[in-house]
């Protein structure tokens, strides 16, 4: 029985990380634009890249991938 409560407990603790993770990530996506949109007000020699929210870690980059074969 301790098993199932260390596990439940684990799975818990989990799915509280999980959900706030989300929320960061919500947040983040509804800046992106925001921060693109301040960007482009500045003059044209000052501008950054535009931002992008791609995932490193859940999307392998297509060179990483292309080098591994």
């Amino acid at each position: 029985m301790k098993k199932y409560h260390k596990h439940a407990d684990q799975f818990q603790r989990i799915s509280e990380t999980l959900s706030i993770l989300n929320r960061v990530k919500g947040s983040m996506q509804s800046l992106v634009p925001k921060i693109n949109h301040l960007n482009q007000l500045l003059p044209p020699g000052e501008q950054l890249e535009p931002l992008s929210l791609k995932s490193q870690l859940l999307e392998p980059d297509m060179d990483e991938n292309q080098g591994n074969q």
